[in-house]
């Protein structure tokens, strides 16, 4: 699986379907919320540790991030 920064996995979902929404989560800590409102007929959110907007992603989180919402392969590949 091929690495991405947190500024390119946003671009990419949003490209993806626009509407795709990233939370920054309220308080301490360096996490996101990416959020979509109809994926199956519900509303997913996965939170995403982010320690900088640049920084790269864990690549089991883009795993995780494809198959809870059903990304087609080459979207975070």
């Amino acid at each position: 699986m091929k690495i991405l920064s947190y500024r390119q996995l946003q671009q990419r979902l949003r490209a993806q379907d626009p509407r795709f929404e990233f939370i920054k989560t309220k308080g301490k800590g360096s996490h996101r919320t990416i959020a979509h409102p109809d994926i199956d007929g519900r509303q997913v959110r996965i939170t995403v540790p982010v320690h900088r907007e640049g920084a790269d992603v864990d690549p089991n989180y883009l795993a995780m991030l494809r198959r809870r919402f059903n990304l087609p392969k080459g979207v975070i590949d």
